[in-house]
C-alpha cells in the first residue's frame, strides 16, 4: 500500500490563461487510499488532467476538464492511472474551449422550477409570513448569480460562500472571509424567510437597507467581502454567453444592469421559504404531534419570548438591545444614526432553522442553542438601552425548563432546505 506522503501535485502553466494566485490542484482529503482532488482555476479554464508515477511519462486521466465556477472536484481515475496516494497530477491548458451555453454551464430544469407557487404560506401562516412577488425565470436567474463566484473581484467567492445551504443559508463560523481573505464584521444571518424584514423595517443587522434589491448589492461592492464594483459586476456578467438566454427569460432582452441583476437575487433569495418544519405541522392540528417536553417548551416561549419573536414569523422585525454587555464594540445602529438610543441595538432575528445556523447573536459568540438559553436565562446586562421587556433580573428556568425550550427551538426547523435542488448550486461539476 502506498503511502499518502508520496503524493506530489503538479500544475503545468498556462500562457496566458491564469490568473493570480495561479491554477493549482488540491488534496481535499485522503480516506482509505482514495484521493479526493479539486482544481482551483478562477479564470475558468479548460484542462487536460494528467497523472505520472514518476513525473516523466504522463498519462491523461480526463481528456477535458472544464472549470466553470473556479472550483471543479477532479476524478483521479481508476485503474493503471489510480497512483492509490502516490504519483504526480498535472492540469495542462486546452487552446480549444467549448461554447459556454446554458446546457454546458448548469444544471437547470428543463421547465422553470416555480418558485413563486412555492413560496405561498398555508392558511395557517399566510396572516403572519406575508405575500411576495416572484417571478420563476427571474429567480432562476437570481440562483446562478447567488452561487456564481464572478461576482467578486476575483472570481474566489459567491453570495453562497457566506450563505451555505446546509446551514439553512447562514453560515457555521462567528464570521465570514471575503475574497481577500478579511474577516466580516457581523455574523451571517440565515436568509430563510428574509421577507420578515423586508417591509420597511430594515436589512442587517443594523437595519442600513430597506429594500431586499438594493441589499443584495451591499455584500459585492463591499471592499472586504466581494470587492467589485458594480460598473465591473455588469461587464464581467454581459461577457458570459450563457447569460443572454437567463437574463432573455427573465427580463424580455438580454441587456445586463445592476437593476435586473439585483431584481434576480432578491426573487430567489425572496423565493428562500420552508413551511414545513414540525411547528408550521404543528399549526394544523393544534399541535398533536408534539411531545410533552415540547408543548412545555412552547408554552414557556408564549409566555417569555414573544414579545420579540412572535409566533409564525418568529421576529417583529425590528430592532433591540438584548443586554450582551454594557459596553458594545460593534455600536450596532449607532453606528448608522450616531443616536445614544441606538447603542448596542440590532435587527431582531427570526427564528425559524434556528437549529441550523449557530453561532448565534450579532458576533457569533454563543455556539449553541443551549448558551443562548443561559444568556436569557441569568445573562443579560443591564444596558441603558434594553430593550423591555427584557431585564437583568435572572429567571431561574429549571434544567427541564431549558431543556423543553430547546426541544420547542428545534421544531422550528425544516431541514429539507438543507438538500432542496431549486435552491442548490447550479454549476455543472462534470
Amino acid at each position: 500500500m502506498h503511502s499518502p506522503l508520496r503524493l506530489v501535485l503538479f500544475l503545468a502553466a498556462a500562457s496566458g490563461l491564469c490568473a493570480a494566485p495561479p491554477p493549482k490542484i488540491e488534496i481535499q482529503s485522503i480516506a482509505n487510499s482514495s484521493l479526493i482532488l479539486k482544481a482551483h482555476d478562477r479564470a475558468n479554464g479548460t484542462w487536460t488532467l494528467q497523472h505520472s508515477p514518476d513525473g516523466r511519462i504522463w498519462t491523461p486521466v480526463a481528456t477535458a476538464v472544464h472549470v466553470r465556477n473556479s472550483v471543479l472536484p477532479l476524478d483521479p481515475g481508476t485503474g493503471d492511472t489510480d497512483p492509490q496516494g502516490s504519483g504526480f497530477y498535472r492540469l495542462v491548458s486546452l487552446s480549444e474551449t467549448p461554447p459556454k451555453t446554458v446546457e454546458h454551464m448548469l444544471n437547470l430544469p428543463a421547465t422553470v422550477h416555480p418558485y413563486a407557487e412555492q413560496s405561498v404560506a398555508p392558511s395557517s401562516l399566510a396572516r403572519t409570513v406575508g405575500e411576495a412577488t416572484i417571478n420563476n425565470h427571474r429567480a432562476t436567474l437570481g440562483r446562478v448569480l447567488f452561487y456564481d463566484r464572478r461576482l467578486s473581484l476575483d472570481n474566489s467567492v459567491s453570495c453562497a460562500s457566506c450563505h451555505r445551504q446546509e446551514r439553512a443559508f447562514a453560515e457555521d463560523s462567528d464570521f465570514s472571509l471575503g475574497h481577500i481573505g478579511a474577516k466580516t464584521t457581523r455574523n451571517t444571518v440565515s436568509l430563510t424567510h428574509v421577507r420578515n424584514y423586508t417591509k420597511g423595517r430594515g436589512i442587517f443587522w443594523d437595519g442600513r437597507r430597506s429594500v431586499l434589491e438594493d441589499a443584495v448589492l451591499d455584500p459585492i461592492v463591499h471592499p472586504d467581502e466581494m470587492g467589485l464594483s458594480l460598473d465591473s459586476l455588469v461587464t464581467k456578467i454581459s461577457a458570459e454567453p450563457y447569460y443572454q438566454t437567463l437574463f432573455t427569460n427573465g427580463f424580455g432582452t438580454t441587456e445586463v444592469t445592476k437593476e435586473r441583476i439585483a431584481t434576480a437575487l432578491g426573487d430567489f433569495i425572496e423565493a428562500m421559504t420552508t413551511f414545513k418544519s414540525r411547528y408550521d405541522q404543528g399549526t394544523a392540528n393544534n399541535f398533536s404531534g408534539f411531545t410533552t417536553k415540547e408543548l412545555a417548551g412552547k408554552s414557556l416561549f408564549i409566555s417569555r419570548c414573544t414579545s420579540c419573536h412572535p409566533l409564525g414569523n418568529f421576529t417583529t422585525g425590528g430592532f433591540a438591545n438584548n443586554g450582551l454587555e454594557m459596553n458594545y464594540a460593534d455600536r450596532g445602529r449607532a453606528a448608522l444614526t450616531n443616536l445614544s438610543k441606538d447603542e448596542g441595538v440590532f435587527r431582531i432575528p427570526s427564528l425559524r432553522q434556528v437549529a441550523l445556523s449557530p453561532p448565534f447573536m450579532h458576533d457569533g459568540r454563543f455556539a449553541t442553542l443551549r448558551e443562548v438559553i443561559e444568556f436569557y436565562d441569568h445573562g443579560i446586562v443591564a444596558h441603558p438601552n434594553l430593550t423591555a421587556p427584557l431585564t437583568a433580573t435572572p429567571m431561574n428556568l429549571t434544567q427541564d425548563q431549558k431543556d423543553s425550550l430547546e426541544a420547542f427551538l428545534n421544531t422550528l426547523t425544516d431541514s429539507t432546505i438543507q438538500t432542496r435542488a431549486e435552491f442548490s448550486d447550479p454549476f455543472r461539476t462534470d
